[in-house]
């Protein structure tokens, strides 16, 4: 199992390196047609930016991993909508040699919709986490010593008010 974390883990870095540098030539485009353009090209900035903070935050930091896996898959979301009107925004024209420029439903998949794998990769490594820390606090648990409260707390409650009425011997009551 742990090995198919560090594969999981893998592919969402090398998946991370890779669609950072297909959105910002993507960007790049955007601003250099930004003549022809009608599409605001800081929503796939701030869109990028989110899927890196919550992918780094997410392997970086111990605690808190289910809000930043959360913040991811939401990105995704927000990718497939972005790849959609990414779509839109530049169809797909044929030139007079044959070439074509645009955006074509292939290209907005494996351009813009590929970032919906990242958190695909973070979930199995949240998994495993969270079992450990659970299996963790389980056998911290079992290994505690009993401090002196918890021994008189267990000898206290052990006992019950009827054995206490019993212990007064029979036949000698107050008058």
């Amino acid at each position: 199992m742990r090995s198919f974390v560090a594969f999981t883990r893998v592919c969402a870095w090398v998946l991370l390196v890779f669609i950072t540098a297909v959105q910002v030539l993507a960007i790049l485009g955007i601003f250099i047609n930004q003549s022809q353009s009608a599409f605001n090209p800081w929503l796939l900035i701030i869109a990028a930016v989110v899927m890196i903070a919550a992918t780094v935050l997410f392997f970086a930091l111990p605690r808190g991993k289910v809000y930043f896996l959360l913040l991811a898959a939401a990105d995704a979301v927000f990718f497939i909508v972005l790849a959609f009107m990414l779509k839109n925004a530049f169809p797909v024209m044929l030139a007079v040699d044959g070439s074509s420029t645009g955006v074509s439903l292939w290209t907005a998949i494996w351009r813009h919709m590929t970032p919906a794998l990242i958190p695909i990769c973070m979930v199995p490594s949240w998994i495993v986490y969270h079992e450990n820390r659970v299996a963790e606090k389980n056998t911290d648990a079992e290994n505690r010593t009993p401090s002196y409260l918890d021994i008189i707390d267990e000898n206290y409650s052990m006992r019950s008010l009827d054995e206490e009425d019993t212990k007064t011997p029979k036949g000698k009551h107050r008058s």
